[in-house]
């Protein structure tokens, strides 16, 4: 759930699943599907589908931490348009364990949105935000990573100001 004060409160909820297959000991693919259902002022509005893929890899050490990047093309569709929205994300992630435990690791993260189309229901093709993350990462149960963040999400608007957001965040990641 994401919310802010520009919506008054809770402005999208949004539901993932994905499944990966392990190509090495470094590299894993991954398909699946998102929806992202939202709201203004406690109002629902259109709903955005989304067909994911992505590409994950260990890409090697920099002090003391793993770099690792993430390649992620996504379809969207909204329940208000007819076009498909077609969009690169990548990611590159560097985590450091805080302690000789390894428990605990801190994350720093950098993301680039590059919508490859427009559409008619709003997305303008071209660079559309970046989000620079900052946050810690820690096993909660078995099969149950929880990490904590800071993120700061630069939009990038055409002919007019650009915009900048910030978010604290928790996600959860289930592996088995």
């Amino acid at each position: 759930m994401r919310a802010g004060d520009r919506a008054d409160g809770i402005y999208q909820m949004v539901q993932t699943a994905m499944l990966g297959y392990r190509l090495g000991p470094k590299v894993t693919v991954f398909s699946g599907y998102t929806r992202a259902i939202s709201y203004n002022a406690g109002r629902h509005v259109p709903v955005e589908d989304r067909g994911r893929q992505q590409l994950t890899a260990e890409i090697g050490k920099l002090a003391g931490g793993t770099m690792s990047i993430r390649l992620r093309t996504e379809e969207r569709w909204r329940s208000d348009g007819e076009d498909t929205a077609w969009r690169a994300r990548a990611q590159l992630r560097w985590s450091r364990p805080l302690s000789s435990t390894g428990q605990t690791d801190l994350v720093l993260a950098h993301e680039s949105f590059v919508n490859l189309n427009s559409a008619d229901w709003g997305p303008k093709g071209g660079f559309e935000r970046m989000r620079n993350l900052i946050g810690v990462s820690r096993p909660l149960i078995p099969h149950v990573r929880g990490e904590l963040s800071y993120i700061n999400q630069h939009g990038f608007v055409p002919h007019d100001e650009d915009t900048s957001d910030h978010a604290l965040q928790f996600a959860f990641t289930y592996s088995f």
